[in-house]
């Protein structure tokens, strides 16, 4: 499937905590769905097979549940980032234990039998919102407080706006602009994972 997502970088925590705050973005309504704690470990072979495939893979947990998820790395041109994306929930962090699925194949594939380690990780603290247009959800809504080492301070904040369920492009244009035009937030053209691995090569 294809990933489609605006991401805006925060500048500051009062700014976080006000956009916490919102119920309404334009004809957007924002419902809160809670605050999860998410840990994604970002995963290569010795020689940096996926890297070389352009792909990132990643092990997210949250809530009790571990998502194993393929991503290409393809650059974005502004605040609005469209990926391919593989997903598959998975019983461990050794793919020769899952189940079969593209995600296996695709992670034996790009691995070719090398051993896995992890990169980096990166720890979130996630408060998250549907985001309804005439009453129908059409965009999740994250603001994130980011950390890339296990226990350290936060280092950066983010807002990240992805379309879901019968969103479409121009319900996320709109929704960007409406963002936009309230708050002046910097798009964010990096991913995490881009962000991440060049604090990791300091």
């Amino acid at each position: 499937m294809i990933e489609t997502e605006a991401k805006f970088s925060v500048p500051d925590s009062e700014t976080f905590d006000a956009l916490r705050q919102l119920t309404r973005v334009g004809p957007f309504e924002l419902q809160p769905l809670g605050v999860k704690q998410v840990t994604d470990r970002y995963l290569d072979t010795p020689d940096h097979r996926f890297l070389a495939a352009n792909t990132a893979f990643r092990l997210r947990q949250s809530g009790g549940r571990q998502i194993a998820t393929l991503k290409s790395l393809t650059p974005a041109s502004d605040a609005v980032h469209r990926r391919q994306e593989f997903e598959a929930e998975v019983p461990s962090a050794q793919p020769e234990s899952w189940p079969d699925s593209q995600v296996k194949t695709m992670v034996r594939e790009i691995s070719a039998g090398r051993e896995l380690s992890v990169l980096f990780v990166i720890k979130q603290t996630r408060h998250k919102f549907q985001t309804l247009l005439a009453g129908q959800p059409v965009i999740e809504f994250s603001l994130d407080e980011v950390r890339l080492t296990e226990d350290g301070p936060v280092d950066y904040l983010e807002l990240e706006a992805e379309l879901i369920g019968g969103g479409t492009e121009e319900m996320l244009a709109q929704f960007v602009a409406e963002l936009e035009a309230e708050w002046s937030l910097p798009g964010e053209k990096r991913s995490k994972f881009e962000r991440a691995f060049a604090a990791s090569q300091k």
